[in-house]
């Protein structure tokens, strides 16, 4: 019976605990990002994104991009009409 009790300790110290560094962390992020929008607000931002952006024409883009794209596709590259949703979130990671 000890054992049980001095277990129930161990995990309301854990569950304790977890619940102050949750709290720690939410308040922590909630004044950085407080902080960040009064330097420069959301809409900003995305126009200072968007003026960046540069798309490059298919006539610039060399041969072996063109072959690695195809292959990371796989085999069904040609078989649907939209863009593979992970290469093309590993590309917006990659070149923003």
């Amino acid at each position: 019976m000890e054992k049980k009790k001095c277990s129930g300790i161990k995990i309301a110290v854990r569950v304790t605990v977890f619940i102050l560094l949750l709290g720690i962390f939410s308040v922590t992020g909630y004044e950085m990002y407080s902080t960040a929008l009064e330097k420069k607000i959301v809409s900003e931002m995305a126009a200072d994104i968007k003026s960046r952006c540069r798309f490059a024409e298919y006539s610039e883009l060399p041969k072996f991009y063109e072959n690695a794209v195809i292959a990371a596709e796989g085999r069904n590259f040609f078989g649907h009409n939209t863009k593979h949703p992970l290469i093309t979130e590993i590309s917006r990671r990659k070149n923003p």
